[in-house]
């Protein structure tokens, strides 16, 4: 059974998924944090393969940085620099002609934007199948074992932690970034963090990377402290937020991170 809490720390992609506004619905949303960018990732040694680079020239286009700036409105926002006309003139698109390129993502936003690519890749003959799926699990496994080419839906903390406890074979590794998602917390009970009561429940995202990041912006918020020397690497949950951290006593409920928008009206 999921637990009743009073707010929620929830990542744009699943926010958007369930009807939310990340900036106009939550109560307080996450700063410019550029190391949890997302990112398209790939298994170790085809970062700079032909399909790689082609699809890496096709997201990092003008076409794609104008589709997330006019779709989104600064709920996702682009991290590229410098956007391509879509191709890159160091790959043979020729040879890369009558193949499929094939991609894990999540629904929102990142099958959306690859939409944008496939048609980029399609001028060329070259078919990107996009594979979606609704937890952050399985994306890697299907890169790791080879049923798909790449994925795109975690950031590079979150694919540090599944790199941890994958062997040697197994390794993943960052391509290149794309568009960065900004955490908020939401309620459907209260309209302001002023209204949140001692002892409160909050659902925090059960992974590692996703659970330091939201117990900073908790910190950010002003509601709780965490240990010192704590960054975007760190493996923190809410075992290490003492009583001294934690003055209002919050309870923190530990959720997949799919299920915490979709429930939000449980909460």
């Amino acid at each position: 059974l999921l637990p009743d809490v009073d707010y929620a720390v929830i990542n744009s992609n699943y926010a958007i998924n369930a009807g939310l506004n990340p900036v106009n619905d939550s109560l307080l949303i996450e700063g410019s944090a550029s190391a949890y960018a997302n990112i398209l990732t790939v298994k170790e040694g085809n970062e700079t393969s032909p399909k790689a680079l082609a699809l890496k020239a096709a997201l990092e286009s003008q076409q794609v940085v104008d589709y997330i700036n006019e779709k989104y409105d600064g709920s996702v926002v682009s991290v590229v620099t410098n956007p391509t006309d879509g191709y890159d003139a160091s790959v043979n698109y020729d040879a890369l002609n009558g193949t499929t390129i094939s991609v894990a993502a999540s629904p929102t936003p990142h099958a959306e934007i690859l939409e944008v690519a496939k048609e980029i890749l399609a001028a060329k003959d070259i078919t990107l199948d996009i594979q979606v799926y609704n937890d952050y699990v399985v994306p890697n496994t299907v890169v790791e074992d080879g049923t798909v080419d790449a994925n795109y839906f975690q950031h590079k903390p979150y694919l540090d932690s599944y790199n941890e406890t994958a062997s040697e074979s197994e390794q993943l590794v960052s391509a290149f970034t794309v568009h960065y998602e900004p955490f908020a917390i939401y309620s459907k009970k209260v309209t302001s963090l002023a209204d949140l009561q001692d002892g409160a429940h909050i659902g925090l995202p059960n992974d590692p990377s996703n659970e330091t990041r939201a117990l900073l912006l908790l910190e950010a918020a002003g509601l709780i402290t965490v240990p010192e020397g704590t960054t975007a690497a760190s493996a923190l949950t809410k075992y290490d937020i003492t009583a001294e951290m934690n003055p209002h006593g919050y309870v923190f409920d530990e959720v997949a991170a799919e299920l915490l928008a979709p429930t939000l009206e449980d909460y």
